[in-house]
């Protein structure tokens, strides 16, 4: 237990240096910021097409001027990859859910450098009792591919479960289509009742660079259930409609309903599925029955995070 303290303080006093791979997506720029806020040399891998698009150029200069380095590469120019993954103690994975394969080139990348102290990747599934359909069971298969594949490598690595992000989840009211609340009717799976866990972008990002600092994450799989963000669609509904005075029309859609439109093909969007999977089968719900499964209020229960309430009224006009 004294090596792991001293470890986490050699991490933490000499400011480890910190690679974002993924670092212009929804989740990677609020990584980027995270570790920019906890004083760590910061490194975002870029693609060369996101330095020469103006949409996100200003995303790219609010880095640099923060003291964020780009550097410029993808993940096929495995030199290119390698040379980044040099300049780092800790890589961060960002990539979309529909490229997790790609992860296995990362690793690849940092079992050559070897010096990499922790890998940290994200998942949104904790629950693998439930039955997957479509686009969904394939990002849940090739997640465990990858997560079988990087504990099987030995490189240090945290897994950041997140769940629901709060722009998709806890904006829509759970509906998932939209990042804003409805002005007239919610659609409700199942009988909307069942909880799901719900956290802020920014809150994800400054949780997995904390998490990548600390000894007691390492190889462990960081589930963040925060308690204030554990609501099921009928109560988003109601506290929103307590913020703006308007009962809004619900219409529910039974999980019955929902799972045959996946079978015959016509309902199977990524988000009808994730929302059938959380609010139709109570999949962010299954309890945590391993030695490598921790809850991220055990490790920084001092951190104030960004609750539902309070996140909902930025919507309020």
């Amino acid at each position: 237990r004294e090596r792991e303290r001293e470890r986490e303080r050699e991490m933490s006093s000499t400011g480890s240096r910190v690679l974002v791979i993924g670092a212009t997506g929804g989740l990677g720029r609020h990584v980027v910021q995270a570790s920019l806020a906890c004083n760590c040399p910061t490194y975002a891998y870029v693609r060369p097409s996101a330095v020469n698009d103006p949409g996100k150029a200003t995303l790219l200069h609010s880095f640099q001027s923060a003291g964020a380095i780009l550097l410029q590469g993808s993940l096929e120019a495995h030199d290119s990859l390698v040379e980044a993954i040099k300049q780092a103690d800790i890589v961060v994975s960002c990539v979309d859910p529909a490229n997790y394969l790609s992860e296995l080139k990362i690793l690849t990348g940092i079992q050559e450098v070897g010096t990499i102290k922790r890998f940290v990747l994200f998942d949104y599934v904790a629950a693998h009792s439930v039955e997957f359909y479509g686009a969904l069971k394939s990002a849940i298969e090739a997640r465990d591919k990858v997560m079988t594949t990087v504990m099987g490598s030995g490189v240090p690595f945290t897994c950041i479960v997140m769940y629901g992000f709060a722009s998709y989840y806890l904006a829509s009211l759970g509906q998932l289509d939209s990042r804003a609340p409805p002005t007239d009717k919610v659609l409700i799976a199942g009988d909307g009742d069942l909880k799901a866990f719900m956290v802020s972008e920014e809150d994800i990002g400054m949780y997995a660079i904390k998490a990548a600092l600390d000894s007691r994450a390492e190889n462990k799989n960081v589930h963040l259930k925060l308690p204030k963000n554990h609501l099921s669609q009928n109560e988003m509904v109601s506290v929103w409609e307590s913020k703006t005075g308007k009962t809004l029309e619900r219409v529910y859609e039974s999980e019955e309903d929902m799972r045959k439109s996946f079978q015959d093909g016509s309902g199977a969007t990524f988000t009808r599925l994730l929302k059938h999977f959380t609010f139709a089968k109570g999949g962010h719900n299954q309890p945590l029955n391993n030695s490598n499964e921790v809850e991220v209020l055990e490790l920084f229960p001092e951190v104030e995070y960004i609750n539902a309430d309070r996140y909902l009224d930025r919507f309020v006009k």
